[in-house]
């Protein structure tokens, strides 16, 4: 896609409230979750929904959400980061902290985390959890794996029976 076509995409979505790709038409709202899904899961280019391999490197770029000025932070294929919307700014791929795929992170790069979509992040944050020793519930006895670190009970029942002797005693 050459500048001019970039720059006849965003006069359509200003008037029609949709965006060309590939010589077709996405709505409005279409284009919105076709947006987010890519962000979310990072399988397929966040314009025009091409499925990424998963060696591919991916762009973090913004793309036409339809209307005008209305845009999504996204993650994009090659197929759509050409030279003219992505310049000298990009810096080289770095490896997703998620699943090693090349990430162009952009004017993203103040991150704490390289990350190619929402879903390697939750991989990191869930890696960087530490393990936990399984514990006695405070009421029952019964073990149990906490999930967080300050976890007493196994069951909303026993918080509850908890709760009650709480209250009772200071009443």
């Amino acid at each position: 896609m050459s500048a001019v076509e970039v720059i006849a995409n965003r006069e359509h979505a200003a008037v029609t409230g949709s965006h060309r790709v590939d010589g077709g038409t996405v709505s409005s709202r279409n284009a919105r979750l076709q947006a987010f899904w890519a962000r979310t899961k990072g399988g397929a280019c966040g314009q025009c929904d091409r499925p990424l391999t998963p060696n591919e490197a991916v762009y973090w770029g913004k793309v036409p959400v339809g209307g005008w000025g209305r845009w999504a932070f996204t993650v994009l294929g090659a197929c759509c980061a050409q030279a003219e919307r992505f310049p000298a700014w990009y810096r080289s791929p770095r490896a997703c902290e998620g699943c090693g795929r090349p990430v162009h992170p952009g004017r993203q790069s103040r991150a704490t985390h390289v990350l190619c979509s929402e879903h390697c992040g939750y991989v990191v944050r869930y890696r960087r959890r530490p393990d936990r020793e399984p514990i006695d519930c405070a009421v029952c006895g019964e073990r149990l794996d906490a999930r967080r670190a300050d976890t007493r009970y196994c069951s909303d029942a026993c918080r509850m029976v908890a709760y009650r002797a709480r209250k009772a005693a200071t009443a």
